[in-house]
């Protein structure tokens, strides 16, 4: 195989990849919420929010990107109906006036105090027509270099005043530390929707994990690698075990066998290969490569005993619908 053609092959596994949204138990009463708050402008109600909280790789970035693309392509002109602004690393409110600013366009973000930066913000959200402004990573602004009141105090005080001074609502996304936003201030709840919690997948109920898994073989056979001998349902288990309910986790790992397949010139993904991408894509802290070593008659318990340890008595969802089909109903947007 020409080197040409395996660059082109693992570059449409890239995009592939970056554009699949799995299904995910908390994922349609969560999209059900963000389209609410999407549409409250075009409604004609008062701006509101709604904070979506999860540890890292359970599907937060994917479901704040999905919006703002779906909810700009409507868009002409100057028009921004969704800006997403995320967050980088421990910041200061000013900072992150300025980032938001940048993310609009300001030809001058860094300049003004912060009052200035804020009024200058609320009113570019007013002229862009923007109907919700997404911040993504809150978590940043909970930091150990502020007195954690008075920070607090200040960040739900600029969150109300955006609420307050247009017809901008905010989505606000964050590790689970952020919630302390939410918990801070009982005006600020009173504007916003309860908050959404996504998690990671637990091992009582497989069906919606084995849909994660299949979308996830299917990707790569787009590109000419086919899916393993292995029993989908086997799979599916093996790789719960491997990833650990993350699913994040399991796309580098099942996208970097791909690769390995593709640079080998394999056909298929095979067990072999999750295993090795396994143990080169993914800290050992937060995977398992031992998934793929076990046999049949050894998986369900050791699922059972890293899942009894890690997550107590922890329950996935019934099946739930993928995000296409969320989309696809009638009116969402």
């Amino acid at each position: 195989m020409s080197e040409q053609s395996v660059a082109t092959r693992m570059q449409a596994l890239n995009r592939g990849f970056a554009g699949l949204v799995v299904t995910h138990p908390q994922y349609a009463s969560g999209w059900t919420k963000m389209l609410k708050i999407l549409n409250l402008g075009r409604d004609g109600a008062a701006p509101s929010g709604v904070m979506l909280f999860g540890e890292s790789g359970t599907g937060k970035t994917t479901m704040t990107r999905q919006l703002a693309c779906q909810g700009n392509e409507p868009c002409t002109g100057h028009q921004q109906r969704v800006i997403y602004a995320p967050l980088k690393g421990s910041t200061s409110l000013g900072s992150v006036y300025a980032n938001i600013l940048e993310w609009m366009g300001d030809p001058s973000p860094d300049s003004g105090s912060n009052p200035r930066k804020l009024q200058r913000l609320t009113a570019g959200l007013t002229a862009k027509k923007t109907d919700v402004l997404i911040i993504d990573e809150m978590q940043h602004l909970i930091t150990k270099r502020f007195d954690c009141n008075a920070n607090l105090r200040e960040v739900t005080n600029a969150l109300k005043s955006i609420l307050d001074g247009g017809t901008t609502s905010l989505i606000l996304a964050g590790l689970p530390e952020a919630k302390q936003l939410w918990e801070n201030d009982a005006q600020l709840r009173r504007r916003l929707l309860p908050p959404i919690e996504l998690k990671n997948f637990a091992a009582n109920d497989r069906s919606a994990w084995q849909d994660v898994i299949k979308e996830m073989v299917t990707c790569c056979g787009q590109v000419a690698v086919g899916r393993p001998q292995t029993p989908l349902g086997e799979l599916a288990d093996r790789m719960m075990l491997a990833a650990r309910g993350n699913i994040s986790t399991a796309s580098r790992i099942i996208k970097g066998a791909a690769f390995l397949a593709i640079s080998l010139d394999e056909k298929a993904l095979t067990i072999e290969l999750l295993r090795q991408s396994c143990l080169e894509n993914v800290a050992t802290e937060d995977s398992d490569s031992q998934a793929f070593l076990l046999t049949l008659a050894q998986l369900p318990r050791a699922l059972e005993e890293h899942f009894s340890r890690s997550n107590g008595d922890s329950t996935l969802a019934k099946r739930t619908p993928t995000m296409g089909q969320v989309l696809s109903v009638k009116g969402t947007l």
